[in-house]
């Protein structure tokens, strides 16, 4: 293994020599004292040319000197260089140096970093000079492709180098270099090199989506550095996708978008990651024709019953939902129809294991915030049940409330926490709407609150997820849908459960309501008291009496009718 000296960080200010003495200068180690002479060297050569003692004069005489002298040097002297080039560089105010001057000394350097000497050329140094490239790249004229394009080319091919230093320095270098070409004509000259050296890994790439998982693995062969070099370039066009330009990504998306598929694969992962920051970073017009073909694609991933890692199936589902955002944006009927194909999807994972159970439910929760529109979907429902039409706002929101009935029903217990979380946010998204949609929701969860008691799991998550449903039904769709009566024949009352939960979460009511329809219902159970002094069912009806007057503050929070209705609750 190469032994590197290690690089020294300090802010320079001035002259380089003086701040590198004053900060080494009495330090015994051998890498400071080599710094410390390399540093010594470099002023004397400045003074004898009579140049100013700047960091662009000690770059120049740095390079200068490495390349002119490399057969002279022994492999301390080059290190210590390369400490003094890392000092350096941090310190170079841009474009600091002549065109012409950067241009001639960056292809100086593009000869050297081509045919290095092996024995002699370690990480560091090489970490230096593809730094020091990339500066003298900055310094050429932004309009002089010809003089960058040798240079970008090699520092593309050193951002899949198998040394990690190095391969980041090449890929910061690459995008400090797109900033620069922001303005100009190049940058679309300077994305397509991107391109050009993306397009020339694809066949690679096609190789190892074909590989075979095996127990986490991938078969024979996937350690080759063809293949890490396949990884390193998507990794590098991930961290470059902010400054290339739209064409250009419009046709990387294209071409990872054939990787998507129903099996996990070694490049699965980065591919998901590279989507992802496309889509984080990219207009929406880059993506226009990709979108619904990217849905299709990733909902045969997570839906796939092939054994995969958990992580891509969650990154998959945060796509889903990134995609659809898109979509809403540029197709809305193909949103439409994507819609719950996308939520019932994810919300096939709600029953899982505890993390993928609380991302899916997350991601739904996003999804309902995002793309549930009340008033769109009540003026959709209403047409639905006056007119039979097919409206595909309002079908998309039946089949999506559907899943959610028929998952309640395979629930042989109260659900978790998550599914119910989810089906809040929906009754409260609704809002009104809701009994237009999510009745048989009501119905299904009501069949748990029955025989709820203090030691029931679950208990408090299901009367929050029944106090939503009274939020946005409204106490008098929600007594119409699950009525609380007296049963006079057998002296009990139905659905007692529901009274603590209405006097919870009522909150804008009517207070006529509660004087045509509560009070009364009171007054027959309070009779109906008196006609079972001996019945074991006594405890029970009083309770519910009580509860029933103790609705009256529930009813007066918020009130929709006050002025006509004061006067009668006064009376009582």
């Amino acid at each position: 293994m190469e032994e590197e000296l290690e690089e020294p960080t300090l802010p320079v200010a001035g002259d380089v020599c003086l701040a590198i003495m004053n900060r080494y200068g009495r330090s015994s180690a051998a890498q400071h004292r080599h710094l410390c002479a390399t540093a010594a060297a470099m002023r004397s050569l400045l003074e004898e040319e009579q140049l100013p003692l700047t960091p662009p004069s000690y770059f120049a005489a740095a390079i200068d000197s490495l390349i002119h002298n490399y057969s002279e040097l022994d492999a301390v002297s080059i290190s210590a260089l390369s400490a003094f080039l890392s000092v350096l560089l941090p310190s170079l105010p841009a474009r600091s140096l002549p065109p012409g001057r950067a241009s001639d000394a960056a292809f100086a350097l593009i000869g050297f970093l081509r045919v290095p000497p092996e024995n002699l050329m370690c990480s560091a140094l090489v970490r230096s000079m593809v730094g020091s490239l990339g500066f003298l790249i900055s310094c050429i004229d932004s309009e002089d492709w010809v003089a960058i394009r040798r240079g970008f080319n090699l520092l593309l091919e050193f951002a899949v180098d198998k040394r990690p230093k190095v391969r980041r320095c090449a890929q910061v270098c690459i995008e400090k270099n797109l900033k620069y070409f922001e303005k100009s004509v190049i940058k679309e000259k300077a994305s397509k090199a991107v391109l050009s050296s993306f397009n020339g890994c694809l066949h690679l790439a096609c190789d190892m989506n074909a590989l075979v998982i095996e127990n986490g693995s991938a078969s024979k062969g996937v350690t080759c550095p063809e293949h890490l070099e396949v990884l390193h370039m998507l990794s590098a066009v991930k961290a470059l996708v902010p400054v290339l330009s739209r064409k250009v990504i419009k046709k990387i998306l294209s071409s990872v978008c054939m990787f998507l598929g129903p099996r996990f694969s070694m490049i699965t992962r980065h591919i998901h990651s590279l989507i992802e920051v496309i889509f984080k970073h990219s207009g929406n017009e880059n993506i226009s024709s990709e979108a619904d073909e990217i849905v299709h694609n990733l909902s045969s991933y997570v839906t796939s019953i092939e054994k995969k890692p958990i992580d891509t199936v969650m990154s998959a589902m945060t796509l889903l939902k990134s995609a659809l955002d898109k979509l809403h944006a540029l197709d809305p009927s193909t949103w439409s129809k994507n819609l719950p194909l996308v939520f019932n999807h994810i919300a096939g994972f709600l029953n899982s294991e505890a993390n993928i159970s609380s991302h899916a439910a997350n991601i739904l929760k996003e999804i309902i915030s995002c793309h549930i529109d009340r008033s769109t979907f009540l003026v959709s429902g209403i047409q639905l049940l006056n007119d039979n039409i097919n409206n595909s706002e309002a079908n998309s929101l039946i089949s999506i409330c559907s899943a959610l009935e028929n998952m309640l029903g395979a629930w042989n217990i109260i659900p978790d926490e998550h599914t119910l979380a989810v089906i809040s946010d929906l009754f409260l998204k609704l809002g009104e709407c809701a009994h237009l949609f999510m009745k048989g929701i009501v119905l299904k969860l009501s069949k748990w609150a029955v025989d709820l008691n203090d030691d029931v799991p679950g208990k408090e998550h299901l009367q929050k997820c029944i106090g939503s449903a009274v939020i946005a039904l409204g106490p008098e769709k929600m007594l119409l849908l699950l009525p609380i009566t007296l049963h006079s024949e057998n002296l009990t009352c139905s659905n007692p459960w529901l009274i603590p939960i209405l006097k919870k979460y009522v909150i804008g009511a009517s207070l006529q309501f509660f004087m045509e329809h509560v009070v009364p219902l009171a007054k027959s159970l309070k009779k109906a008291c008196s006609e079972a002094q001996k019945s074991p069912k006594l405890l029970e009806l009083q309770s519910s009496v009580q509860g029933l007057w103790g609705l009256l503050p529930a009813f007066c929070n918020y009130t929709t009718d006050t002025s006509k209705s004061i006067k009668s609750v006064s009376a009582v």
